[in-house]
């Protein structure tokens, strides 16, 4: 029989697919937060572990509490995505719901990959700058 916890996350991921929202699947799920789907068949069966909560809860944006039904959850509006614009002129690589995500994904990963994909990002940051330059060297700020 499935827990207060199961049913929880089940509605929340059911209102994210009737919204175009993700993660909104219980696979996508598992993806964002590192288990796999035999894991979380057995969750059903079990329970969802305490390990998980916090990852859980940031990947719908929840505080553990809320996962737990201590406190009432709060319906979150997502803005739809900016448009894709060639203008960098800001430098933002990452968006808002991203930078949530990425802070979400340290929780799970050691400092080694951590830096790994720090070292990743440089050399894609670096990359892109000199794309964007191009032979004349970079455009001037409009």
């Amino acid at each position: 029989m499935a827990d207060a916890v199961w049913q929880r996350i089940d509605d929340e991921l059911e209102r994210r697919k009737q919204r175009h929202l993700t993660p909104s699947t219980w696979s996508a799920l598992g993806r964002t937060i590192g288990a796999t789907d035999q894991q979380i068949h057995n969750w059903k069966k079990r329970q969802v572990p305490s390990r998980h909560h916090l990852a859980i809860a940031m990947a719908f944006g929840w505080s553990v509490d809320e996962l737990l039904g201590l406190e009432p959850t709060r319906l979150h509006v997502a803005e739809p995505p900016p448009k894709p614009t060639r203008d960098f002129s800001d430098r933002r690589l990452v968006t808002p719901s991203e930078w949530d995500t990425l802070q979400a994904v340290t929780v799970m990963l050691g400092e080694a990959e951590l830096e790994d994909i720090r070292r990743r990002y440089r050399e894609l940051h670096e990359r892109a700058k000199n794309a964007l330059a191009g032979p004349e060297g970079p455009s001037p700020p409009r």
